[in-house]
């Protein structure tokens, strides 16, 4: 078989022998090295009585002696296989011999066998399709999976105890050099994309001419440069951000004061102790939010340790999110503050808890999520505020009808006017950028509270009949939800995005609001907006009319509250300990309280 070794390589049989009425498979195996579309459009094979060296050019029963293709003294039969052929008759006689003869042979049956269909799929629907790279994101993602492909192959080779006698551990090693081989490519395109990147437009940093003449110098504010790498921004982003090469930044980096190191040092013993910690209040967190948990207690760890100890600590659920793939609808916005989609997660309804959420359109970032044992317009009123007095106020709001976001509405209105659309009203499966979140966050945090509550139920530890059961729950276990909450909150602003160039919502945030500070999306004065602007993140029956939202009185969730009192010996801070036993204790605490107090 002639191969190109830029394109394929081909396994060479050394030595094949079969008796006269013998059946017996050959197999060749023909490795891929460049991604693309491989047809194989015909064999050319040699049954000899020697081993020729070197591919068959030609059907003859004589060769020339040549360094690389020394003399056959007996050949049996030369000749070449077409695919739409069934192939050549292996004729005995001399005449028939020197001659090329198709037709039917029995003993001659090729079977191409297409290997690894699931790979295939991997080219055909995913970024590298065509041979045509979608992102650079995507081309990292694939480079991570490639590599814990990889370490799950190492781990199977290892556990072999006589390899050379296996023909399993052949084909795996085999299979392993084949994802190599990709990996390496996927590697190589990654990094012409990243060449290829284009300097942000934006620039943030000023000239400051010098009275010597020449070219003027660049004035950088170094309390600028340290806020956005305390936000976890990469030299290269912050040189991009203003504007300037990475080695001018490198070399305004030698006059600064303050020195920043590139990674923590910290023991793998210690960042183990420190992830335990962060598990213990979002138990089904993984790479990507950890990352951003690490990043929110002020430590910068490489991604290859974080997986190490997170696959040590927590096996199974590692591998068990690893094939969960969450498909992401279209979303567009223009800029930071444009829209914030608000709605309300009821998952924790049957024990009275609310879960009220916003999140910016543009950039992702969490603008609140707390847990409350209402659903009261006024609650979600001064939760809005507390995000607009962080980060300002949006220019529009995205909600489904209930009125318990009647005064946020209101409050826009009075805000931004009636004729601007600053009110959106849909339905809730299409309010995407919320909905995406609620589920974030009953996977990382709601869910292990709601088998916690119903597990106390069916021990007969918890009446969800009784107020005064409902009332030392609410009291016991609202302050510790609300804890994991905002600990899902800074992991969530702080986690790498792949879609977002891997970074964080908090950094698309601050990057979206430095770019439109100087376009004309930013200015609060700019003309009437496009249609395309407009209705920028909307579905087909989302509403542009305010007044909706007070007109369906049905769409009100009401949720009772208790008349019974909290005894005022109990505080909210002590329930926040640990008791060993996931608050149960507490709770049992908190009920005879409450039980006492009331008799």
């Amino acid at each position: 078989f002639e191969t190109n070794n830029d394109y394929v390589r081909t396994d060479i049989i050394q030595e094949f022998s079969i008796s006269g009425n013998g059946k017996k498979p050959a197999r060749l195996s023909v490795t891929p090295l460049r991604t693309g579309n491989l047809q194989v459009t015909g064999i050319k094979y040699s049954l000899s009585s020697v081993t020729l060296s070197g591919p068959v050019d030609y059907i003859s029963t004589k060769s020339a002696a040549t360094a690389d293709h020394p003399a056959v003294s007996a050949v049996s039969v030369l000749g070449r296989l077409d695919i739409g052929v069934r192939g050549p008759r292996l004729n005995s006689s001399k005449v028939e011999r020197s001659s090329v003869m198709y037709g039917e042979d029995n003993r001659l049956n090729i079977v191409i066998v297409k290997p690894m269909p699931r790979l295939e799929s991997l080219f055909e629907e995913g970024p590298l399709s065509d041979n045509r790279v979608a992102s650079l994101d995507a081309l990292e993602n694939l480079s991570i999976k490639m590599d814990e492909i990889c370490e799950t192959l190492v781990v199977f080779l290892n556990s072999f105890i006589n390899p050379t006698d296996d023909p399993l551990w052949e084909q795996l090693y085999h299979l392993l050099c084949v994802f190599h081989g990709i990996k390496k490519y996927i590697e190589e395109e990654t990094n012409k994309l990243r060449e290829d990147e284009e300097n942000a437009e934006m620039r943030t940093s000023s000239v400051v001419g010098t009275n010597n003449g020449g070219r003027p110098r660049y004035e950088i504010d170094e309390e600028q440069v340290m806020f956005l790498r305390s936000k976890h921004f990469t030299w290269k982003k912050i040189a991009q951000i203003f504007g300037i090469c990475d080695r001018t930044l490198r070399r305004k980096r030698q006059e600064f004061t303050a020195r920043t190191e590139n990674f923590s040092d910290i023991s793998e013993a210690d960042l183990c102790e420190v992830i335990e910690s962060i598990r213990f209040l979002t138990p089904n967190i993984g790479q990507s939010r950890l990352l951003g948990a690490l990043r929110c207690r002020g430590f910068t760890i490489q991604r290859w340790r974080v997986r190490h100890c997170l696959r040590k600590l927590d096996p199974v659920g590692t591998a068990l999110r690893g094939h969960v793939a969450i498909y992401r609808r279209k979303y567009n916005v223009p800029y930071p503050n444009f829209l914030w989609h608000l709605d309300g997660n009821h998952k924790l309804i049957n024990w009275r808890m609310v879960v009220h959420a916003c999140i910016d359109g543009f950039s992702r970032m969490v603008i609140y999520v707390s847990c409350q044992n209402n659903n009261l317009a006024s609650t979600v009123f001064n939760l809005f505020l507390d995000g607009v007095s962080k980060y300002g106020l949006p220019k529009k709001i995205r909600t489904d009808h209930g009125l318990e976001n009647v005064h946020v509405a209101r409050y826009m209105l009075q805000q931004r006017g009636t004729d601007c659309g600053s009110v959106l009203t849909g339905r809730s499966v299409h309010n995407v950028r919320v909905e995406r979140l609620h589920r974030d966050v009953h996977s990382g945090v709601l869910c292990h509270y709601a088998l916690l509550f119903t597990f106390m139920e069916e021990e007969g530890l918890l009446n969800v009949d009784s107020e005064e059961h409902l009332l030392a729950l609410q009291e016991v276990f609202i302050p510790r939800i609300n804890r994991s909450l905002n600990e899902f909150v800074n992991q969530w602003n702080s986690h790498p995005v792949s879609s977002a160039g891997h970074q964080s919502p908090e950094q698309v945030f601050i990057t979206g609001s430095l770019n439109s500070a100087t376009s004309i999306h930013g200015n609060e004065d700019s003309p009437a907006e496009s249609d395309e602007t407009v209705g920028a993140g909307l579905a087909e029956d989302d509403m542009l009319d305010p007044d909706f939202i007070v007109q369906e009185e049905l769409y009100a969730v009401f949720v009772p509250q208790t008349e019974l009192e909290i005894p005022s010996n109990l505080s909210s801070e002590q329930f926040l300990t640990d008791d060993g036993n996931y608050g149960i204790n507490h709770f049992i605490t908190c009920l005879r309280a409450i039980q006492e107090n009331n008799e």
